[in-house]
């Protein structure tokens, strides 16, 4: 059906562009999280088949929309580890968000290693959640085992959570 396609296509670029949004190039993502929030508030007509719109519109709220400066880590990073806890978008933002975590800029990572440890204090004592998390994460390496701009950042990822 076409709806599924659309709604298929619509969760893809979503998920894209947030992973994106945890970018550790400033201007990727301040790009992607400009798009992203565009997108998400566009109201003319509404943009379908958003997953989690209604979480998304809590996390970034269309009155701050234009004031959140994606180029400063210590504003983007709270927000888009938020994404974390919404199973559409864990995957893509986790992906970037590594990347970010394991770079080699101080303030991206600084920021990003303490949103991670925050949004993971939050699922600490939640079994399943944590156990999701790590499923996710673990499967963000066995589709990069190839691929050293996220790998070997994931492997610095413990250390950096851990400062």
């Amino acid at each position: 059906r076409s709806s599924d396609l659309e709604a298929d296509i619509c969760k893809r670029m979503m998920c894209c562009i947030a992973q994106q949004a945890g970018e550790k190039i400033d201007r990727f993502r301040a790009h992607a999280g400009s798009v992203f929030l565009k997108i998400l508030h566009f109201d003319s007509p509404l943009v379908p088949h958003i997953p989690h719109r209604a979480e998304l519109e809590k996390i970034f709220p269309r009155a701050e929309a234009d004031s959140l400066n994606w180029r400063a880590a210590s504003e983007a990073f709270p927000r888009i580890t938020q994404l974390l806890a919404l199973p559409e978008y864990r995957y893509h933002v986790l992906q970037g968000i590594t990347v970010s975590v394991g770079g080699l800029t101080e303030s991206t990572v600084r920021h990003s290693s303490h949103s991670l440890l925050d949004y993971l204090r939050t699922i600490q004592s939640e079994a399943q959640s944590l156990n999701c998390f790590c499923d996710v994460l673990l499967q963000v390496f066995r589709d990069n085992l190839h691929n050293d701009r996220v790998s070997i950042p994931l492997l610095k990822m413990p250390d950096q959570i851990g400062r």
